[in-house]
C-alpha cells in the first residue's frame, strides 16, 4: 500500500545518507588553487590517484 512504499522510502533514503556521511568522513579534503595554471594537472593527478589510475 501507499504508506508501506512510503514508509520504505524513507527508510532507504535515511540508509543512503548514513553511507554518504561514513563515506564523506573518510576522505580527506584536498585543496587547490583554481587560478593557478596548473590547477587542472593537479586535480586530474589527484583524481587518478583516488580512482586508483
Amino acid at each position: 500500500d501507499r504508506a508501506a512504499f512510503r514508509d520504505a522510502g524513507l527508510a532507504a533514503t535515511r540508509q543512503l545518507a548514513k553511507r554518504q556521511i561514513t563515506w564523506l568522513r573518510a576522505t580527506t579534503a584536498t585543496r587547490f588553487d583554481p587560478f593557478d595554471a596548473g590547477a587542472a594537472a593537479t586535480v586530474r593527478e589527484t583524481v587518478g590517484r583516488a580512482l586508483g589510475a
